[in-house]
């Protein structure tokens, strides 16, 4: 018992050094007060395709007490417009302060060179109160022309029409700097009180991919609520978060396009099945970004494909027989 109560005391210990440590360098941070600044901007490619959305990451630097809130905003250029994925969390943390991540997906409508963009985003204000928002600009992008055709009838050249889109404001993930230090104390807690005890964690079941993908299917084919816009998100969701899971292929931050041509050079799909997703692919991007619109026959074929797809890709498992 006394060997426990030592180990116990010298746990409580380093939790109470961690928090002095943490609580000086949350000090040292408050007075100094260094502005808010962008450190790093990265883009999905180098070059990006007119019409077609490309992912953007922007690394923010605060000090310890303050945060992003958002929401994010394109302040200049009506050539580009701010996609509503924009989302904002934590990134990694050091002894000057905390490094935010935004990430957020831009479409331009216009080919050549761009180098005025700006973005805004909010910020928790200042000890002096005078800094609540921070505006950064971006590297300079090009952006090439690109042809899309289905039968003939559809054709992107050297402009676009911003009007068929929506800018929707950015879904931030709050964060609480304190909770941040108590989980992980109670963390380091829970892991020393495991190695002490010597218990084994139950191991609990790990749901499989088309079994969630088969449940959000039904789900959706219930709901008859939605647009055409928003049954083809969904739809789109579910399909490459379950490739993503089910093939470990990374599907949930590509572009349409880029995902194609992944597909395409993967050997773990079959060709009907290749092909099925391509034409999903391009229906959904011809509803969510040229505002074609879908019947009910369209909706209903999309969702058996997708419940197919599904279906014909379970891994197969052979039984034992039952005993009668």
């Amino acid at each position: 018992m006394n060997k426990f109560l030592k180990v116990l005391l010298t746990i409580l210990s380093v939790v109470l050094l961690v928090a002095a440590i943490a609580a000086l360098l949350f000090w040292n941070n408050w007075n100094k007060n260094a502005p808010a600044t962008a450190s790093k901007t990265t883009f999905s490619q180098s070059t990006q395709k007119i019409g077609a959305p490309f992912h953007v990451k922007t690394t923010i630097k605060t000090p310890w007490y303050r945060e992003v809130t958002g929401p994010l905003s394109l302040s200049t250029n009506s050539e580009v417009n701010l996609l509503d994925s924009s989302k904002i969390s934590f990134h990694s943390i050091d002894f000057s302060g905390i490094n935010w991540l935004l990430e957020y997906d831009l479409i331009a409508f216009k080919k050549g060179k761009i180098d005025d963009l700006k973005i805004n985003t909010g910020l928790s204000t200042d000890k002096d109160g005078k800094q609540n928002e921070l505006l950064f600009k971006l590297p300079e992008i090009t952006i090439e022309s690109r042809n899309i055709s289905k039968k003939g009838k559809i054709s992107m050249h050297d402009t676009l029409d911003d009007s068929i889109f929506i800018k929707k404001k950015a879904v931030v993930e709050e964060s609480n700097q304190i909770w941040l230090w108590i989980s992980a104390g109670f963390a380091v807690l829970c892991l020393i009180f495991w190695l002490l005890s010597n218990k084994k964690m139950k191991a609990a079941r790990v749901i499989p991919a088309w079994e969630i993908a088969q449940k959000a299917l039904l789900d959706l084919e219930k709901t008859h609520d939605l647009n055409d816009e928003k049954f083809f998100v969904q739809l789109s969701d579910i399909l490459r978060q379950y490739i993503e899971r089910r093939f470990n292929l990374p599907a949930t931050e590509k572009t349409s396009e880029e995902f194609i041509q992944q597909v395409r050079n993967d050997s773990l799909l079959s060709d009907s099945h290749k092909r099925s997703l391509e034409s999903f692919l391009t229906t959904a991007d011809m509803v969510k970004f040229a505002r074609m619109t879908a019947d009910t026959k369209q909706k209903q074929d999309c969702l058996s494909m997708a419940g197919n797809f599904v279906r014909e890709t379970i891994p197969q498992v052979t039984e034992e027989p039952k005993n009668v």
